[in-house]
């Protein structure tokens, strides 16, 4: 979204993340740069000492093709209609035709509210059609970016979203096309404060994206 977009990297105020007991998820959040501070540890809240690097992964199993899904998370623009906490969505960066004379993102701009509070950040993307969609936003490195992508906003340092499709063989019990998707967010907010504010958010917005994402296939492509 970044990301997001990023919007990597996300749901409108008021949405409900619902968590589907039909399919497994697998969610796991991993700190990148361990530590064991506690709140009065701390060096203060108003100094801007980013907190440690923290990362999500979410998996789903998706009953279509790589390509098919790498066309609707490539899709930018429409997150806005239908990804939880996304309050826009525009691309603002289109890179040359493919060979297929398909032109990719490059670059977004996102906005997302949660709460009460708003965060807009533009997002450099990568795509790699029916395989990957990667967006980075903020300034740096991080997760293997080299970019220097605006955040504007107070609480987010560095936030990218990678989403990864792997095509599942068939079997003769299960023909039809089969997709491991997984989207890995890693992030970093300014302070410890907001750290402790956005981590739950986090997982939730991770959560509820790939929910929201899985609805919009069976939407668009069933």
């Amino acid at each position: 979204m970044a990301l997001i977009s990023t919007r990597f990297i996300l749901p409108r105020c008021g949405y409900h993340a619902r968590v589907s007991h039909h399919a497994p998820v697998s969610l796991a959040t991993t700190s990148i740069a361990a530590s064991r501070r506690t709140l009065f540890q701390w060096p203060g809240f108003n100094r801007r000492e980013p907190s440690d690097l923290q990362r999500i992964t979410v998996t789903r199993t998706l009953p279509y093709t790589p390509h098919a899904l790498f066309n609707m998370i490539a899709d930018i623009e429409s997150y806005r209609g239908f990804v939880p906490y996304c309050l826009d969505s525009r691309v603002t960066a289109w890179s040359e035709p493919e060979a297929s004379g398909q032109r990719l993102p490059t670059r977004a701009e996102l906005t997302v509210g949660f709460a009460g509070l708003k965060e807009k950040f533009t997002s450099e993307l990568v795509c790699e059609p029916g395989v990957s969609v990667r967006a980075f936003s903020g300034p740096g490195d991080l997760a293997g970016w080299q970019a220097n992508s605006e955040i504007l906003s107070g609480a987010i340092e560095k936030l990218a979203a990678s989403w990864t499709l792997h095509p599942i063989e068939n079997s003769p019990e299960s023909p039809d096309p089969t997709t491991k998707v997984q989207l890995v967010v890693d992030f970093q907010f300014t302070t410890p404060i907001y750290d402790i504010m956005g981590r739950t958010f986090t997982r939730v917005t991770a959560e509820a994206m790939i929910e929201a994402f899985e609805s919009r296939a069976k939407e668009k492509l069933s």
